[in-house]
């Protein structure tokens, strides 16, 4: 079954309508962590069913969604999104954001870079992306 958020979409699809680079970006932080957020809340569910309540220092959301997950719900909801010249947008945003990042807004960046390099070199979307 694939699950692509609406909210998610709806964030990245304003990325061409943003003229200043700290806006851009925030729009490629917000993508992220909604994606991420989302399908890590969704497989923690059954991990904390898991974990016993006796002990209160366990956090109840163990996170779940490794990097390479990650790279490919981007790629997918990227797909979906259909954002008109993204590669131009995110080049924009490094050109002018690069000496100024760093933790959530870099990670947030490398990971939409990476996705639309995994894009932009596949031949075989089925295979590289959806593994059909």
């Amino acid at each position: 079954e694939e699950i692509i958020s609406q909210q998610a979409l709806s964030i990245i699809r304003l990325l061409p309508e943003m003229h200043a680079p700290a806006d851009k970006l925030s729009c490629c932080v917000q993508f992220v962590d909604i994606i991420s957020n989302i399908f890590s809340t969704e497989k923690n569910v059954e991990c904390s069913k898991n974990v016993s309540n006796a002990d209160e220092s366990i956090p109840s959301l163990i996170p779940t969604i490794d990097a390479e997950l990650l790279l490919q719900l981007v790629c997918r909801h990227i797909i979906c999104a259909k954002v008109p010249s993204i590669n131009g947008e995110l080049t924009f945003v490094e050109e002018f954001t690069k000496d100024e990042i760093q933790g959530r807004e870099s990670y947030a960046l490398v990971t939409m870079q990476a996705s639309l390099q995994l894009l932009n070199n596949s031949t075989n979307f089925d295979n590289d992306i959806f593994f059909v």
